[in-house]
């Protein structure tokens, strides 16, 4: 299996030469599925089409924490961990900051959100601030992801520790089977909810590029049986249970929603599967997942505030949000997503290479 370096300039700093073409494509349908996530249709609830719309792109922050740990431990041959904590400094936590400021200082003036019952002192306005971008409070979609993956970030050395020695990947069976019946967290920002949820996902990537040689070669010519259990998964979800998407709780156990989430691991198998897909035509041209792949991680930061922009146009003109389907989910992903695209041109344009401590890319 050849890995042949992709040309971009937006790939959190790490060396072109250890690009993988078929990971790098990955990611752009990670974003894609993050984006279509977070759209704000008005859907009929409890319907086929709501479902299979929850089974498809909800809970993909598994695909994006999926190909982070493939990439940490692709990425790890030469680790040092004060670089490494520096490039993270540098390359997510800069732009977390200063992509959040916008959402900090509209609730400030508006005296709302974080700043609700906040005194508007300076060191009252600072203290509020700096906890909120601790568990991201002021804007928990999707900007959660941040404080969360930073934890893995400061895991690091533990991570390569247990890497180095993989015959404790035998772990995951249990912290997978934890996780199915922890539940995804309602309040996203509870990192003590969500980390235990999220962390056998990381380590799933870890694992997957550690075996990756091996698990591809496995799978290519039997990607029909894996297409097979991902669709017998998904028709569980939407037809059996009634119930599109991963579970989420009030709290860790909880079972007010229900008690095993199969979806974590639809959403494992389906990453699996497309990184087998991609590797398999990696040779082949794909200019335009290529593309999103370079900005993947500015579209990540801004596309939160276009979509809020383009819901606030819906209910100027039309008095309510669009009504969910098929045809207005692609319409919706589809704007969102080449708006997004234009702002994150305007910046690189306006601040050329310094871009990247704006927008991460």
């Amino acid at each position: 299996m050849g890995q042949g370096p992709i040309k971009g300039r937006c790939y959190l700093g790490f060396p072109k030469s250890m690009f993988l073409p078929a990971v790098h494509r990955f990611r752009s349908l990670a974003i894609l599925a993050v984006i279509g996530m977070h759209l704000d249709l008005a859907w009929e609830e409890g319907s086929g089409g709501r479902l299979v719309e929850r089974a498809v792109v909800n809970n993909a922050t598994v695909l994006f924490l999926f190909v982070s740990g493939l990439l940490f431990q692709h990425l790890s041959r030469k680790f040092q961990y004060g670089s490494y904590l520096k490039s993270k400094v540098r390359n997510v936590l800069i732009p977390y900051v200063v992509m959040s400021l916008p959402a900090l200082a509209y609730q400030l003036v508006r005296h709302e959100g974080v700043f609700a019952a906040c005194p508007r002192t300076g060191w009252a306005v600072a203290t509020t601030s700096a906890l909120s971008l601790l568990t991201a409070a002021h804007m928990r979609a999707p900007f959660w992801f941040i404080p969360m993956i930073t934890v893995f970030y400061l895991l690091a050395p533990l991570l390569l520790w247990l890497d180095r020695r993989p015959s404790l990947y035998v772990l995951l069976v249990p912290l997978l089977i934890n996780a199915m019946l922890c539940h995804r967290p309602v309040q996203l920002n509870r990192l003590a909810h969500a980390f235990p949820y999220f962390l056998p996902v990381y380590l799933a990537g870890m694992c997957f590029s550690h075996y990756r040689e091996i698990i591809i070669s496995v799978l290519s010519p039997r990607i029909r049986w894996l297409a097979l259990a991902i669709a017998a998964l998904m028709f569980c979800e939407v037809v059996v249970l009634r119930r599109g998407g991963a579970i989420s709780s009030l709290g860790p156990y909880s079972t007010e929603a229900g008690i095993l989430d199969i979806d974590l691991i639809l959403k494992l198998l389906v990453s699996v599967g497309a990184l087998t897909l991609l590797t398999g035509s990696q040779d082949r041209p794909f200019p335009l997942l290529d593309a999103l792949a370079d900005i993947s991680f500015g579209l990540f930061f801004v596309h939160r505030y276009v979509s809020d922009a383009f819901d606030r146009l819906e209910l100027h003109f039309l008095h309510r949000d669009l009504p969910g389907n098929p045809l207005t989910f692609l319409l919706g992903l589809t704007v969102v997503t080449l708006a997004s695209w234009a702002v994150i041109l305007l910046v690189r344009r306006m601040f050329g290479t310094r871009s990247r401590l704006i927008i991460g890319c």
